[in-house]
Protein backbone atom coordinates (compact mmCIF):
# COMPACT_ATOMS: atom_id res chain seq x y z
CA UNK A 1 0.00 0.00 0.00
CA UNK A 2 2.98 2.52 0.87
CA UNK A 3 4.08 1.31 -2.71
CA UNK A 4 0.73 2.56 -4.21
CA UNK A 5 0.79 5.90 -2.28
CA UNK A 6 4.12 7.11 -3.19
CA UNK A 7 3.32 6.14 -7.08
CA UNK A 8 0.24 8.40 -6.65
CA UNK A 9 1.69 11.16 -4.57
CA UNK A 10 4.91 11.45 -7.27
CA UNK A 11 2.63 11.44 -10.55
CA UNK A 12 0.66 14.01 -8.37
CA UNK A 13 3.46 16.27 -7.99
CA UNK A 14 4.84 15.80 -11.71
CA UNK A 15 1.56 16.98 -12.85
CA UNK A 16 1.62 20.38 -10.86
CA UNK A 17 4.71 20.98 -11.72
CA UNK A 18 3.89 20.51 -15.43
CA UNK A 19 1.33 22.96 -14.83
CA UNK A 20 4.30 25.43 -13.78
CA UNK A 21 6.41 24.81 -16.25
CA UNK A 22 3.71 25.33 -19.36
CA UNK A 23 3.06 28.66 -17.58
CA UNK A 24 6.60 29.55 -17.58
CA UNK A 25 7.32 28.77 -20.96
CA UNK A 26 4.06 30.59 -22.02
CA UNK A 27 5.74 33.97 -20.50
CA UNK A 28 8.64 33.35 -22.50
CA UNK A 29 7.47 33.88 -25.35
CA UNK A 30 7.09 37.69 -25.72
CA UNK A 31 8.70 39.08 -28.94
CA UNK A 32 10.51 42.11 -30.71
CA UNK A 33 8.47 43.63 -33.74
CA UNK A 34 10.67 46.12 -36.03
CA UNK A 35 9.08 49.07 -37.45
CA UNK A 36 10.97 50.93 -40.05
CA UNK A 37 14.69 49.50 -41.38
CA UNK A 38 15.64 47.42 -43.99
CA UNK A 39 14.71 44.24 -41.98
CA UNK A 40 12.58 41.25 -43.80
CA UNK A 41 9.19 41.10 -42.12
CA UNK A 42 9.43 44.50 -40.90
CA UNK A 43 6.35 46.58 -40.25
CA UNK A 44 6.16 50.17 -42.09
CA UNK A 45 4.13 51.19 -39.91
CA UNK A 46 3.98 51.63 -36.00
CA UNK A 47 0.31 50.54 -35.69
CA UNK A 48 0.62 47.71 -38.14
CA UNK A 49 3.25 46.57 -35.77
CA UNK A 50 0.58 47.46 -32.67
CA UNK A 51 -2.17 45.22 -34.49
CA UNK A 52 0.05 42.15 -34.85
CA UNK A 53 1.75 42.30 -31.63
CA UNK A 54 0.78 40.56 -28.17
CA UNK A 55 0.66 42.15 -24.44
CA UNK A 56 4.34 41.87 -23.25
CA UNK A 57 5.92 42.71 -26.91
CA UNK A 58 8.77 45.04 -27.83
CA UNK A 59 8.45 47.77 -31.03
CA UNK A 60 11.51 48.88 -31.87
CA UNK A 61 10.63 51.87 -34.32
CA UNK A 62 13.61 52.55 -36.56
CA UNK A 63 14.98 56.41 -37.51
CA UNK A 64 11.92 58.00 -39.58
CA UNK A 65 9.25 60.27 -39.58
CA UNK A 66 5.83 58.49 -39.03
CA UNK A 67 2.64 59.94 -40.23
CA UNK A 68 -0.09 58.69 -38.13
CA UNK A 69 -2.26 58.14 -34.89
CA UNK A 70 -1.15 55.57 -32.57
CA UNK A 71 -3.37 53.30 -30.78
CA UNK A 72 -2.25 51.27 -27.97
CA UNK A 73 -4.52 48.52 -26.12
CA UNK A 74 -2.35 46.05 -24.97
CA UNK A 75 0.73 46.15 -22.76
CA UNK A 76 4.11 47.09 -24.72
CA UNK A 77 7.24 47.99 -24.58
CA UNK A 78 7.34 50.54 -27.85
CA UNK A 79 11.30 52.45 -28.28
CA UNK A 80 12.99 54.62 -31.09
CA UNK A 81 15.98 54.14 -31.92
CA UNK A 82 17.04 57.96 -31.33
CA UNK A 83 14.93 60.26 -29.79
CA UNK A 84 15.71 63.15 -32.49
CA UNK A 85 15.35 61.21 -34.84
CA UNK A 86 12.14 58.34 -34.56
CA UNK A 87 8.90 61.14 -34.88
CA UNK A 88 5.64 59.95 -34.48
CA UNK A 89 3.84 63.11 -36.56
CA UNK A 90 0.30 63.53 -35.77
CA UNK A 91 -0.45 65.73 -38.84
CA UNK A 92 -2.46 67.97 -36.64
CA UNK A 93 -5.53 64.93 -36.07
CA UNK A 94 -6.59 63.85 -32.86
CA UNK A 95 -3.98 62.29 -30.65
CA UNK A 96 -0.63 61.68 -31.63
CA UNK A 97 -0.73 58.14 -29.04
CA UNK A 98 -3.85 56.97 -27.30
CA UNK A 99 -2.47 54.55 -24.16
CA UNK A 100 -5.89 52.26 -23.28
CA UNK A 101 -3.69 49.73 -21.52
CA UNK A 102 -2.27 49.10 -18.44
CA UNK A 103 1.48 48.41 -18.56
CA UNK A 104 2.88 50.68 -21.28
CA UNK A 105 6.54 51.98 -21.88
CA UNK A 106 7.37 54.64 -24.40
CA UNK A 107 11.18 55.58 -25.15
CA UNK A 108 13.70 57.19 -27.08
CA UNK A 109 10.36 58.93 -29.24
CA UNK A 110 9.76 62.86 -30.77
CA UNK A 111 5.79 62.76 -30.57
CA UNK A 112 4.29 65.84 -32.26
CA UNK A 113 1.68 68.04 -34.24
CA UNK A 114 -1.64 66.67 -32.55
CA UNK A 115 -5.04 67.92 -32.90
CA UNK A 116 -6.38 71.42 -31.62
CA UNK A 117 -8.94 71.62 -28.75
CA UNK A 118 -11.91 73.56 -29.45
CA UNK A 119 -13.42 74.84 -26.39
CA UNK A 120 -17.08 76.37 -25.49
CA UNK A 121 -17.53 79.27 -24.09
CA UNK A 122 -18.44 78.21 -20.65
CA UNK A 123 -17.88 75.29 -18.19
CA UNK A 124 -20.41 73.89 -15.86
CA UNK A 125 -19.08 75.14 -12.77
CA UNK A 126 -18.68 79.03 -13.64
CA UNK A 127 -19.32 81.89 -16.56
CA UNK A 128 -15.36 82.05 -16.95
CA UNK A 129 -14.37 81.26 -20.51
CA UNK A 130 -11.82 78.45 -20.60
CA UNK A 131 -8.39 79.91 -20.86
CA UNK A 132 -5.83 78.34 -23.96
CA UNK A 133 -4.13 76.06 -21.14
CA UNK A 134 -5.03 73.03 -19.81
CA UNK A 135 -6.32 71.74 -22.67
CA UNK A 136 -9.28 74.21 -22.42
CA UNK A 137 -10.32 73.07 -18.93
CA UNK A 138 -7.44 74.94 -17.43
CA UNK A 139 -8.77 76.22 -13.84
CA UNK A 140 -9.07 80.05 -13.19
CA UNK A 141 -8.64 81.13 -10.10
CA UNK A 142 -11.85 81.16 -8.37
CA UNK A 143 -13.75 78.60 -11.48
CA UNK A 144 -13.54 74.95 -10.39
CA UNK A 145 -13.18 72.24 -13.21
CA UNK A 146 -15.86 70.46 -15.27
CA UNK A 147 -16.10 67.10 -14.49
CA UNK A 148 -16.95 65.84 -17.48
CA UNK A 149 -12.92 65.80 -18.18
CA UNK A 150 -13.48 62.36 -16.59
CA UNK A 151 -15.51 61.06 -19.38
CA UNK A 152 -15.15 63.82 -22.15
CA UNK A 153 -13.34 62.85 -25.39
CA UNK A 154 -9.69 63.83 -25.83
CA UNK A 155 -8.29 64.20 -29.02
CA UNK A 156 -5.87 67.10 -28.87
CA UNK A 157 -2.79 65.43 -26.94
CA UNK A 158 0.47 64.05 -28.21
CA UNK A 159 0.02 61.11 -25.58
CA UNK A 160 -3.26 60.81 -23.80
CA UNK A 161 -3.52 58.02 -21.10
CA UNK A 162 -6.25 56.84 -19.00
CA UNK A 163 -4.48 54.00 -17.48
CA UNK A 164 -2.06 52.64 -14.78
CA UNK A 165 1.62 51.81 -15.18
CA UNK A 166 2.19 54.18 -17.72
CA UNK A 167 5.92 54.85 -18.24
CA UNK A 168 7.29 57.62 -20.52
CA UNK A 169 10.76 58.46 -20.76
CA UNK A 170 13.67 59.73 -23.07
CA UNK A 171 11.16 61.40 -25.39
CA UNK A 172 10.47 65.04 -27.17
CA UNK A 173 7.33 66.25 -26.89
CA UNK A 174 6.55 69.04 -28.99
CA UNK A 175 4.49 71.32 -30.91
CA UNK A 176 0.78 69.81 -29.55
CA UNK A 177 -1.81 71.42 -27.71
CA UNK A 178 -1.28 69.20 -24.97
CA UNK A 179 2.31 67.42 -24.80
CA UNK A 180 1.12 64.43 -22.05
CA UNK A 181 -2.66 64.47 -20.83
CA UNK A 182 -3.16 61.83 -18.32
CA UNK A 183 -6.19 61.14 -15.93
CA UNK A 184 -7.41 58.46 -13.89
CA UNK A 185 -4.17 56.96 -13.52
CA UNK A 186 -2.01 55.38 -10.92
CA UNK A 187 1.66 54.75 -10.55
CA UNK A 188 2.70 56.69 -14.15
CA UNK A 189 5.79 57.84 -15.03
CA UNK A 190 7.34 60.73 -17.00
CA UNK A 191 10.86 61.03 -17.12
CA UNK A 192 14.06 62.72 -18.69
CA UNK A 193 11.42 64.28 -21.50
CA UNK A 194 12.20 67.65 -23.15
CA UNK A 195 8.25 69.00 -23.76
CA UNK A 196 8.44 72.67 -25.37
CA UNK A 197 6.45 74.37 -27.79
CA UNK A 198 3.15 73.03 -26.63
CA UNK A 199 -0.08 75.19 -25.45
CA UNK A 200 0.06 72.68 -22.30
CA UNK A 201 3.35 70.89 -21.39
CA UNK A 202 1.66 68.44 -19.31
CA UNK A 203 -1.71 67.55 -17.66
CA UNK A 204 -2.44 65.47 -14.84
CA UNK A 205 -5.91 64.72 -13.94
CA UNK A 206 -7.86 62.67 -11.07
CA UNK A 207 -4.19 60.60 -10.49
CA UNK A 208 -2.07 59.26 -7.53
CA UNK A 209 1.50 58.16 -6.77
CA UNK A 210 3.21 59.78 -10.22
CA UNK A 211 6.77 59.99 -10.69
CA UNK A 212 7.74 63.23 -12.92
CA UNK A 213 11.79 63.85 -12.91
CA UNK A 214 13.95 65.49 -14.67
CA UNK A 215 12.44 66.58 -17.41
CA UNK A 216 12.49 69.78 -19.12
CA UNK A 217 9.03 71.81 -20.03
CA UNK A 218 10.27 75.43 -21.77
CA UNK A 219 8.80 77.73 -24.45
CA UNK A 220 5.01 76.05 -24.00
CA UNK A 221 2.40 78.69 -22.64
CA UNK A 222 1.82 76.71 -19.70
CA UNK A 223 4.17 73.97 -17.87
CA UNK A 224 2.03 71.72 -16.07
CA UNK A 225 -1.15 71.14 -15.07
CA UNK A 226 -2.34 69.39 -11.69
CA UNK A 227 -5.93 69.02 -10.47
CA UNK A 228 -6.78 66.04 -8.30
CA UNK A 229 -3.40 64.78 -7.74
CA UNK A 230 -2.65 63.13 -4.87
CA UNK A 231 1.17 61.67 -3.27
CA UNK A 232 3.27 62.66 -6.57
CA UNK A 233 6.55 63.29 -6.60
CA UNK A 234 7.84 66.12 -9.12
CA UNK A 235 11.58 66.77 -8.81
CA UNK A 236 14.70 68.03 -10.75
CA UNK A 237 12.88 69.42 -13.55
CA UNK A 238 13.60 72.37 -15.34
CA UNK A 239 10.58 74.37 -15.57
CA UNK A 240 11.46 78.09 -17.51
CA UNK A 241 10.80 80.22 -20.13
CA UNK A 242 6.65 79.48 -20.13
CA UNK A 243 4.45 82.39 -21.25
CA UNK A 244 1.71 81.94 -18.61
CA UNK A 245 2.22 79.40 -15.55
CA UNK A 246 5.08 77.35 -14.63
CA UNK A 247 2.88 75.24 -12.87
CA UNK A 248 -1.30 75.14 -11.82
CA UNK A 249 -2.15 72.95 -8.80
CA UNK A 250 -5.73 72.53 -7.65
CA UNK A 251 -7.49 70.20 -6.12
CA UNK A 252 -4.45 68.25 -5.17
CA UNK A 253 -3.39 67.02 -1.23
CA UNK A 254 -0.06 65.30 0.10
CA UNK A 255 2.39 65.73 -3.57
CA UNK A 256 5.96 66.74 -3.33
CA UNK A 257 7.71 69.35 -5.44
CA UNK A 258 11.73 69.11 -4.65
CA UNK A 259 15.03 70.23 -6.70
CA UNK A 260 13.00 72.09 -9.39
CA UNK A 261 14.19 75.06 -11.67
CA UNK A 262 11.14 77.36 -11.88
CA UNK A 263 12.74 80.39 -13.94
CA UNK A 264 11.83 83.06 -16.22
CA UNK A 265 7.66 81.89 -16.19
CA UNK A 266 5.04 84.96 -16.25
CA UNK A 267 4.19 83.08 -12.84
CA UNK A 268 6.45 80.25 -11.06
CA UNK A 269 3.29 78.47 -9.52
CA UNK A 270 -0.22 79.11 -8.51
CA UNK A 271 -1.65 77.00 -5.77
CA UNK A 272 -5.62 77.22 -5.93
CA UNK A 273 -9.09 75.21 -5.12
CA UNK A 274 -8.50 73.35 -1.72
CA UNK A 275 -4.89 71.81 -2.02
CA UNK A 276 -3.53 70.72 1.27
CA UNK A 277 -0.28 69.26 1.97
CA UNK A 278 1.64 69.72 -0.62
CA UNK A 279 5.46 70.33 -0.05
CA UNK A 280 7.96 72.44 -1.58
CA UNK A 281 11.96 72.33 -1.14
CA UNK A 282 15.17 73.06 -2.79
CA UNK A 283 13.82 74.93 -5.74
CA UNK A 284 15.08 77.38 -7.59
CA UNK A 285 12.26 80.47 -7.80
CA UNK A 286 14.09 83.02 -9.89
CA UNK A 287 13.23 85.87 -12.86
CA UNK A 288 9.23 85.05 -12.78
CA UNK A 289 7.83 88.40 -14.48
CA UNK A 290 4.42 88.03 -12.44
CA UNK A 291 5.39 86.86 -9.31
CA UNK A 292 6.71 83.70 -7.55
CA UNK A 293 4.04 81.91 -5.87
CA UNK A 294 0.35 82.59 -5.75
CA UNK A 295 -1.03 80.15 -3.04
CA UNK A 296 -4.71 80.70 -1.44
CA UNK A 297 -4.27 77.41 -0.28
CA UNK A 298 -1.54 77.70 3.04
CA UNK A 299 0.36 75.03 1.79
CA UNK A 300 4.27 73.41 3.09
CA UNK A 301 7.11 75.88 1.64
CA UNK A 302 9.92 73.65 3.72
CA UNK A 303 10.32 70.73 4.81
CA UNK A 304 11.03 71.85 8.30
CA UNK A 305 14.93 71.80 7.64
CA UNK A 306 15.20 73.76 4.52
CA UNK A 307 13.03 75.67 2.25
CA UNK A 308 13.80 77.53 -1.25
CA UNK A 309 16.07 79.99 -2.77
CA UNK A 310 13.64 83.20 -3.72
CA UNK A 311 15.95 85.73 -5.76
CA UNK A 312 13.78 88.56 -4.29
CA UNK A 313 14.56 87.09 -0.81
CA UNK A 314 15.78 90.45 1.20
CA UNK A 315 17.16 88.55 4.47
CA UNK A 316 20.63 88.16 6.08
CA UNK A 317 22.27 84.79 6.82
CA UNK A 318 24.30 86.08 10.37
CA UNK A 319 25.15 82.49 10.89
CA UNK A 320 26.60 81.64 7.02
CA UNK A 321 24.27 78.34 7.54
CA UNK A 322 23.13 78.55 3.59
CA UNK A 323 19.96 79.51 5.58
CA UNK A 324 17.98 83.01 5.68
CA UNK A 325 17.70 84.29 9.67
CA UNK A 326 14.40 85.08 8.55
CA UNK A 327 11.07 83.57 6.59
CA UNK A 328 10.16 84.36 3.08
CA UNK A 329 6.92 85.65 2.83
CA UNK A 330 4.60 84.32 0.13
CA UNK A 331 1.63 85.88 -1.54
CA UNK A 332 -1.66 85.49 -0.25
CA UNK A 333 -1.41 83.35 2.96
CA UNK A 334 2.02 81.48 3.02
CA UNK A 335 5.05 81.18 4.73
CA UNK A 336 8.70 79.93 3.49
CA UNK A 337 10.60 79.21 7.10
CA UNK A 338 13.81 78.01 6.16
CA UNK A 339 14.93 79.98 2.70
CA UNK A 340 17.99 79.61 0.96
CA UNK A 341 20.38 82.53 0.78
CA UNK A 342 21.88 80.84 -2.48
CA UNK A 343 20.51 79.64 -5.46
CA UNK A 344 20.44 75.32 -5.01
CA UNK A 345 22.23 73.15 -7.51
CA UNK A 346 19.28 70.88 -9.20
CA UNK A 347 21.44 69.46 -11.82
CA UNK A 348 22.50 66.22 -9.98
CA UNK A 349 19.92 64.26 -7.77
CA UNK A 350 20.42 63.29 -4.83
CA UNK A 351 21.73 59.95 -3.87
CA UNK A 352 20.48 59.99 -0.55
CA UNK A 353 17.61 57.01 -0.36
CA UNK A 354 15.29 56.87 2.25
CA UNK A 355 13.42 53.28 2.84
CA UNK A 356 10.43 53.17 5.03
CA UNK A 357 10.31 49.20 5.93
CA UNK A 358 7.38 48.99 8.35
CA UNK A 359 4.83 50.12 8.32
CA UNK A 360 4.30 49.24 4.44
CA UNK A 361 2.70 51.00 1.69
CA UNK A 362 -1.67 50.63 2.80
CA UNK A 363 -0.70 48.43 5.33
CA UNK A 364 -3.72 48.57 8.24
CA UNK A 365 -2.49 49.32 11.33
CA UNK A 366 -3.57 49.47 15.02
CA UNK A 367 -2.23 50.37 18.89
CA UNK A 368 1.40 50.89 19.25
CA UNK A 369 3.77 50.26 16.02
CA UNK A 370 7.01 50.69 15.29
CA UNK A 371 7.87 53.06 12.53
CA UNK A 372 11.28 52.10 11.43
CA UNK A 373 13.43 52.66 8.15
CA UNK A 374 17.07 53.31 6.87
CA UNK A 375 18.65 56.56 5.33
CA UNK A 376 21.56 55.59 2.68
CA UNK A 377 23.51 58.20 1.23
CA UNK A 378 27.15 58.65 0.36
CA UNK A 379 27.42 62.19 2.95
CA UNK A 380 26.95 61.80 7.12
CA UNK A 381 23.37 61.44 7.72
CA UNK A 382 22.73 64.64 10.41
CA UNK A 383 19.41 64.06 10.95
CA UNK A 384 16.25 62.23 10.52
CA UNK A 385 12.78 63.33 10.98
CA UNK A 386 8.85 62.17 10.74
CA UNK A 387 5.20 63.70 10.91
CA UNK A 388 2.00 62.10 10.12
CA UNK A 389 -0.32 63.86 7.86
CA UNK A 390 0.05 67.48 8.42
CA UNK A 391 1.76 67.28 12.11
CA UNK A 392 4.46 68.44 13.18
CA UNK A 393 8.41 66.29 12.33
CA UNK A 394 9.41 64.83 15.02
CA UNK A 395 13.04 63.52 15.98
CA UNK A 396 13.38 59.62 15.65
CA UNK A 397 16.22 57.73 17.09
CA UNK A 398 18.94 56.87 14.52
CA UNK A 399 19.69 58.07 11.25
CA UNK A 400 21.68 55.59 9.07
CA UNK A 401 18.98 53.07 11.23
CA UNK A 402 16.16 54.30 12.90
CA UNK A 403 13.11 54.10 14.63
CA UNK A 404 10.20 55.65 16.63
CA UNK A 405 7.09 53.52 18.58
CA UNK A 406 4.27 55.46 17.63
CA UNK A 407 0.58 54.86 19.56
CA UNK A 408 -2.09 55.19 16.96
CA UNK A 409 -4.42 55.69 19.21
CA UNK A 410 -3.94 59.29 19.34
CA UNK A 411 -4.81 59.89 15.31
CA UNK A 412 -8.51 58.97 13.75
CA UNK A 413 -9.47 55.42 12.02
CA UNK A 414 -8.92 56.01 8.46
CA UNK A 415 -6.25 56.68 6.12
CA UNK A 416 -2.98 58.64 7.01
CA UNK A 417 0.56 59.62 5.07
CA UNK A 418 3.63 58.88 6.73
CA UNK A 419 6.69 61.51 5.60
CA UNK A 420 10.37 60.82 6.22
CA UNK A 421 13.02 63.61 6.06
CA UNK A 422 16.56 63.11 6.01
CA UNK A 423 19.15 65.77 5.89
CA UNK A 424 23.02 65.38 5.17
CA UNK A 425 26.34 67.26 6.27
CA UNK A 426 25.81 69.08 2.85
CA UNK A 427 22.34 69.68 4.19
CA UNK A 428 20.83 68.36 1.43
CA UNK A 429 17.54 66.73 2.37
CA UNK A 430 15.20 64.39 0.77
CA UNK A 431 11.43 63.02 1.85
CA UNK A 432 9.87 59.73 1.46
CA UNK A 433 6.46 58.78 2.18
CA UNK A 434 3.92 55.92 2.36
CA UNK A 435 0.16 55.51 2.97
CA UNK A 436 -1.34 53.88 5.57
CA UNK A 437 -4.68 53.03 7.34
CA UNK A 438 -5.59 53.14 10.96
CA UNK A 439 -8.37 50.85 12.42
CA UNK A 440 -8.20 50.97 16.03
CA UNK A 441 -11.05 49.13 17.99
CA UNK A 442 -12.65 51.87 20.30
CA UNK A 443 -15.90 52.80 22.70
CA UNK A 444 -18.10 54.20 19.53
CA UNK A 445 -16.63 51.34 17.56
CA UNK A 446 -16.35 48.32 18.90
CA UNK A 447 -16.87 45.97 16.31
CA UNK A 448 -14.63 42.79 16.34
CA UNK A 449 -12.78 42.55 13.12
CA UNK A 450 -14.81 40.50 10.23
CA UNK A 451 -12.24 37.24 9.83
CA UNK A 452 -12.99 35.46 6.47
CA UNK A 453 -12.66 31.48 7.51
CA UNK A 454 -14.02 30.55 4.06
CA UNK A 455 -11.19 28.47 2.94
CA UNK A 456 -8.85 29.70 -0.17
CA UNK A 457 -8.92 28.22 -3.33
CA UNK A 458 -5.24 26.34 -3.01
CA UNK A 459 -6.05 25.04 0.46
CA UNK A 460 -9.55 23.34 -1.10
CA UNK A 461 -7.32 22.02 -3.94
CA UNK A 462 -5.06 20.44 -1.52
CA UNK A 463 -7.90 18.50 0.71
CA UNK A 464 -9.44 17.73 -2.48
CA UNK A 465 -6.55 16.00 -3.72
CA UNK A 466 -5.58 14.24 -0.43
CA UNK A 467 -9.13 13.06 -0.54
CA UNK A 468 -8.40 11.56 -3.89
CA UNK A 469 -5.53 9.73 -3.29
CA UNK A 470 -6.88 8.38 -0.26
CA UNK A 471 -10.10 7.46 -2.32
CA UNK A 472 -7.77 5.19 -4.78
CA UNK A 473 -5.82 3.51 -2.20
CA UNK A 474 -9.17 2.10 -0.55
CA UNK A 475 -10.25 0.90 -4.00
CA UNK A 476 -6.96 -1.28 -4.68
CA UNK A 477 -6.54 -2.46 -1.18
CA UNK A 478 -10.68 -3.41 -1.62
Amino acid sequence: MNKKILIVSITFLLWINGIGLLASSQENTNKILYVGGTGDGNYSSIMGAVDESASGDTIFIYNNIYVEQVLITKSLNIKGEDKYNTIIDGNFLGNTIYIASDNVTLEEISIRNSGNYTYEETNKTGSNTSSNGGGGIQIVEGVGVSDDILTMTIDYAGVFSDSNNIHISSCIIEQNYVGILMRNGSNNQVNDCLIQENNDGLNFYYGNNYVVKRNVLSDNINGMYLYEMYLSDIAYCSITANTGNGMTIAASEYNQFYMNDITNNSIGVIIINDCIGNMFYQNNFNANSMTHVRDVCMNIWDNGIVGNYWDDYMGIDADADGIGDSSYEIQMYSTDNYPYINPISTLTPSSMVIMILSPTNDEKVSDTILIKGTVIDEKEIIEVSIRIDDTEWVSVEGLEAWELSLNTSIYENGLHTLFVSAINSDDVSAVNHISFSIENLNETNNEKPVIDDTPGFTVLFVLISILMVLFIVKRKKF
